[in-house]
């Protein structure tokens, strides 16, 4: 008489039924099941011998191995789990009530689930597609948000996460010192960023000099652009900014991460893609200015240069941090 294994669900259900099952189907002088049957699958006749069982489980894989009258081997390997290829926001800063538009692709899943998103409406939208794009409202203020996304196959489930900045890096902002220069960085310097290149600047009275770049698209690449000392560079107190727009050093325009504080050698730090509480977030392919000023004055708690009649200046260059 012939007996049957049935399993009526799925190749990961007999792989699970399976352990406790490889015992009866190993040789002990009798066969306790001589066919495994699986749906949509043609019944698969068993053998075994003093040394091989019928059915085993490949302790490395989980994968199902049967053997066959044929003498040879049928495997069942569960179908790959789902992955996210990709999951970023089209823009990793933004400004304050701006749209945020996040992307994302997958592999071998059927869904996806928002979660985090900080104030914005991302994990209230519930269910979305495999792959796909989203726009959500910022909030009105500054910070960091991180935004999650889980994917599955019904079965499984993988997650991923991403950084957004929402931060006003001065777009539209008035030069508080009107005597301004504008040069290329690529031109004064070399090709952004440039680092380790020094160039010796002199600032014109109540102005600033900008250099103008467009951030590269090294995810993670940053640095800080400092002065440095040098004999009778006038000993002023100067201060650098990052903007979308030349000679921005408003703080209510700028983010303090895009504004450096007022020092007798200034400089500013910044970084590309994800938001940081030490260094300006500048979006790949975007185009930014390098601000650096002495002020409008010989004294004072502000930049100010005490030689007065754009004496000031110092030794700049983007250094590469460790």
């Amino acid at each position: 008489m012939r007996s049957y294994l049935r399993f009526g669900k799925s190749l990961a259900q007999f792989a699970l039924a399976l352990p406790s099952l490889a015992g009866l189907l190993m040789w002990s002088g009798t066969v306790a099941a001589q066919t495994v049957t699986l749906d949509n699958v043609s019944p698969i006749a068993l053998t075994t011998s003093t040394t091989l069982s019928a059915v085993r489980i490949d302790p490395a894989t989980g994968n199902v191995i049967v053997r066959s009258s044929a003498q040879n081997y049928q495997q069942c390997t569960q179908p790959p789990g789902p992955t996210i290829n990709s999951f970023a926001p089209s823009n990793a800063t933004v400004a304050p009530s701006t749209t945020i538009t996040l992307n994302w692709t997958t592999s071998n899943a059927t869904s996806c689930t928002p979660q985090q998103g900080g104030s914005t409406t991302w994990s209230s939208l519930g269910t979305l597609p495999a792959s796909g794009s989203q726009n959500v409202t910022a909030p009105a203020s500054n910070g960091s948000i991180t935004f999650q996304l889980t994917c599955s196959n019904g079965a499984q489930s993988t997650s991923a996460t991403t950084q957004v900045a929402v931060q006003t890096i001065g777009g539209t902002c008035v030069p508080l010192y009107p005597n301004g220069t504008t040069s290329s960085w690529d031109n004064v310097f070399q090709a952004w960023p440039a680092f380790g290149v020094r160039r010796r600047l002199g600032v014109p009275a109540n102005g600033y000099v900008a250099f103008q770049f467009t951030a590269t698209f090294v995810a993670g690449q940053f640095g800080t652009i400092a002065s440095a000392d040098f004999p009778g560079d006038g000993d002023g107190m100067g201060q650098m900014s990052i903007s979308r727009s030349p000679g921005c050093f408003s703080p209510t325009e700028l983010s303090s991460t895009c504004l450096g504080g007022v020092q007798r050698l200034p400089s500013v730090s910044w970084q590309n893609g994800s938001a940081s509480p030490f260094s300006c977030p500048l979006t790949p392919g975007q185009t930014y200015y390098v601000n650096f000023t002495y002020g409008s004055s010989t004294v004072g708690p502000g930049p100010h240069c005490p030689a007065g009649g754009g004496a000031c200046s110092a030794d700049v260059q983007n250094q590469i941090q460790d």
